[in-house]
């Protein structure tokens, strides 16, 4: 009698065990669904197929997650799944996420600070309760001027270079004006006449340079810029969108 009660008991919980393993490879893309606004969890699930470029500029202290919003002006997301690195540009990135909650108004492909949403490199709406829905999107290009611009001239740099109407060392890098101003412009400031930006070698870039050049002639010179962004992922968007052809994309 004993022995049929314990097998009963064995017999349920390896049920459970598998029940609860297919949930978790079904359900996100690094095996942990992360409720973060104390929201309950739903049941609406989504699948997005993709592509990355520039796997040079996938962030190290960022992170990047497939995370349903309330809403557009909130950068905490309802629930999310953290994406891994694939393993080539080739490769197609399936992203699974899981009990999405109803009050979920937006899905979006995220560079993420901890929990808080820096910026968004895709997203579509899903206000109308959509669910069990696959979506296959466009490659997305990491290291795009678009999100260079938002990201960090917009952030760190147009304050000084364009938005005060008199853009130091004749640099604008306010939103419309950035590409004409770096690529294929000569450095005014460099006594070697080195490009602003050089595309296809970051090497050869004043603006990479500025960014990266920590040494003793630089900080005599005024050109040290390497405290300008906080963190070095930002360094290797620049780095990848210049060593990629620097296009105006």
């Amino acid at each position: 009698m004993m022995k049929t009660i314990l097998k009963k008991a064995y017999l349920c919980m390896t049920v459970n065990a598998i029940l609860s393993t297919a949930f978790c490879l079904n359900s996100c893309d690094d095996g942990d669904v992360h409720p973060l606004s104390g929201e309950s969890l739903g049941n609406r699930n989504f699948t997005v197929r993709t592509h990355f470029r520039e796997l040079d500029a996938w962030p190290a202290e960022y992170t990047l997650a497939l995370a349903a919003y309330d809403g557009p002006d909130n950068p905490v997301p309802l629930v999310k799944t953290t994406l891994s690195k694939p393993a080539d540009s080739e490769t197609e990135k399936i992203i699974y996420l899981a009990n999405v909650p109803t009050a979920a108004q937006r899905l979006s492909i995220s560079l993420m600070k901890g929990s808080v949403k820096q910026y968004d490199y895709f997203t579509t709406d899903i206000s109308k309760g959509e669910t069990d829905l696959t979506l296959t999107v466009a490659p997305i290009h990491l290291a795009a001027l678009s999100h260079i611009q938002q990201l960090v001239f917009d952030n760190s740099c147009s304050r000084c270079h364009g938005a005060n109407g008199v853009p130091t060392a004749g640099l604008n890098l306010t939103n419309g004006n950035s590409y004409a101003s770096l690529v294929g412009q000569q450095a005014v400031c460099d006594p070697n006449g080195a490009m602003r930006v050089y595309p296809g070698d970051a090497g050869k870039s004043f603006l990479h340079s500025m960014l990266t050049d920590n040494t003793v002639e630089a900080n005599q010179n005024g050109l040290n810029h390497t405290d300008m962004l906080d963190a070095a992922d930002l360094v290797a968007l620049v780095t990848s969108w210049i060593n990629h052809g620097a296009e105006n994309n």
